[in-house]
C-alpha cells in the first residue's frame, strides 16, 4: 500500500491554515534578519558581509512576497491537494538556500542561526513523508559539509564572526559540522519516527471506531425489525380494546370498563415508546446521503405535526399554541423535521399537567430558522441538561411521573 504523507491525509481547510501560518513566520523572519543586522552593524560594530546579506534578505522578502500574492490573491487563500504538495515543497526549498546564505555569510557554523536547520528538519517532517525528509536531511548535511571542506581547502572564502580563520578554527569547523550534521540526522529520524507511530495508532482508532459503528449500525437495524415487529401486534390489541370500549362487542360492565381503559393508555405508552425507538433506530441506520432536503414552509411541517398531537393534548387536557409567519421556508428533511417536532411536541405534553400550556414558535434570525417549544410542565433541572441528547436519557421529575403513572395504571 502506498504510503500517504501528512498533506495527502489532511483535510485542506487545516493544511491551508498552516501555508498562512507558513507566510507570517516567514515575515517575523524577514523582520527579525533585518533588526539583528541593524543591530550588528549600529551596537556591536560586527564586521559582517554586510551587502550579502542585505541581498539574501531583500531576496527572501519577495520571495514571501510572491508567495503571499499566489497564496492570498490569485488562489483566494484555497490550493487543491497537488497545488498545496507543491507549494510547501517550492517554500521549505527556498528557505533552506536563503538560511544557508545567511547562515554562510555571517559565520557559518559559529552562527547560532544554524540551528534553525532542526526547527525546518522538524516542520519538513510533519508535512511529508519519511522518505522526502530523509532527501532533505541528506542534501542538508551534504552542503555543510561541502561548505567546510572547501573552506578548509581555502576554495570559498570564510566570513569568521568571533573566531580567526586558521588550521585549528578549520578544524574546529569539522568536529562542529560532524555534530551538527549528527544533531539533524538524530532530529530527523526521531521526529519521524514518533509522526509514524502517531499515524499508525491513528489508523488504528479508525479501524476500531469504523468496527464500532458496523456494531452500531447492526443494533440499530436489529431494534428497527424488532420493533417493527412488536408494533402490529400492540396496535391489534389497542383496537380491540377501542373495539370493546365503544360497545362493539356487547355492553360492559364500569368495572371492567376501568380496567380495560388503564389496559388501553398502559397499551399506548407502549406504542409512543415503540414509536420512538423506531424514530431513533431508522436515524442511527440511514446514511446522511438518504436524508435528501428540499425546501418547505415551516407553517405545513408544524401543522403535520400539530394535528399528529391533537388528539393526545385533548386526552391530557392540555392547550396547544402554534406561532409562525406564513412566509417562512426552510430546506430540510420532512422525515427528520416530522422525527424531531414530533418527539420535542409529544414530550411537552406528556410532562405538562391538565390546564397547562404547549407552545411551537417558529421565527428566522438570520439566515437560522429557530424553533422553540415552551410548556408549563414539571421542566428539566439544571444540573441535567447537558445530558438531554444523551441516548435513552430520562431527567429524575420524568422516571418519578413514569413510575406513578405506572403505580396508579394498575391499581
Amino acid at each position: 500500500m502506498q504510503e500517504l504523507s501528512p498533506i495527502e491525509s489532511s483535510s485542506f481547510k487545516s493544511l491551508n491554515k498552516v501555508i498562512t501560518w507558513f507566510i507570517t513566520l516567514r515575515w517575523i523572519a524577514c523582520v527579525g534578519v533585518a533588526l539583528v543586522l541593524a543591530i550588528a552593524h549600529f551596537l556591536f560594530a560586527l564586521r559582517l558581509q554586510y551587502r550579502f546579506l542585505s541581498i539574501t534578505t531583500t531576496v527572501l522578502v519577495l520571495l514571501n512576497i510572491s508567495h503571499s500574492f499566489y497564496f492570498y490573491i490569485y488562489k483566494k487563500q484555497y490550493l487543491q491537494r497537488r497545488e498545496i504538495h507543491q507549494f510547501f515543497q517550492i517554500q521549505i526549498i527556498g528557505d533552506y538556500i536563503v538560511l544557508i546564505l545567511l547562515v554562510y555569510f555571517s559565520g557559518f557554523m559559529e552562527n547560532p542561526l544554524i540551528f534553525f536547520f532542526v526547527f525546518h528538519i522538524i516542520i519538513t517532517s510533519f508535512l511529508f513523508t519519511s522518505r522526502i525528509v530523509t532527501l532533505y536531511t541528506t542534501f542538508l548535511i551534504l552542503v555543510i559539509t561541502g561548505i567546510s571542506i572547501l573552506q578548509y581547502i581555502q576554495i570559498v572564502p570564510v566570513y569568521p564572526l568571533f573566531t580567526n580563520c586558521s588550521n585549528m578554527a578549520g578544524v574546529v569547523r569539522f568536529v562542529q559540522t560532524a555534530g551538527f550534521s549528527g544533531l539533524l540526522i538524530i532530529t530527523a529520524y526521531l521526529t519521524t519516527s514518533i509522526i509514524n507511530r502517531i499515524d499508525a495508532r491513528g489508523k488504528q482508532f479508525e479501524v476500531e471506531l469504523n468496527k464500532y459503528k458496523s456494531l452500531d449500525k447492526i443494533k440499530s437495524n436489529f431494534i428497527l425489525q424488532v420493533t417493527h415487529e412488536i408494533r402490529g401486534p400492540l396496535a391489534a390489541i389497542s383496537g380491540f380494546h377501542e373495539m370493546i370500549l365503544r360497545g362493539i362487542t356487547g355492553k360492559i360492565e364500569d368495572h371492567t370498563r376501568e380496567i380495560i381503559t388503564k389496559a388501553d393508555r398502559r397499551t399506548d405508552n407502549l406504542l409512543i415508546i415503540i414509536g420512538e425507538m423506531i424514530d431513533f433506530a431508522y436515524m442511527k441506520s440511514s446514511d446522511d446521503s438518504k436524508f435528501i432536503t428540499k425546501e418547505m414552509y415551516v407553517r405545513k411541517i408544524i401543522s403535520e405535526n400539530i394535528s399528529n398531537v391533537t388528539t393526545r393534548a385533548e386526552q391530557e387536557g392540555v392547550h396547544l399554541s402554534v406561532a409562525c409567519p406564513r412566509h417562512l421556508k426552510i430546506k430540510t428533511n420532512s422525515d427528520l423535521m416530522n422525527i424531531i417536532l414530533g418527539n420535542l411536541l409529544f414530550n411537552a405534553i406528556k410532562y405538562t399537567e391538565a390546564g397547562g400550556n404547549v407552545s411551537l414558535i417558529a421565527s428566522e434570525k438570520g439566515h437560522e430558522v429557530h424553533f422553540v417549544v415552551e410548556d408549563t410542565g414539571i421542566g428539566i433541572c439544571d444540573d441535567e441538561i447537558e445530558k438531554v441528547f444523551d441516548e435513552f436519557y430520562r431527567s429524575r421529575r420524568a422516571r418519578v411521573l413514569e413510575k406513578m403513572e405506572q403505580v396508579s395504571g394498575y391499581r
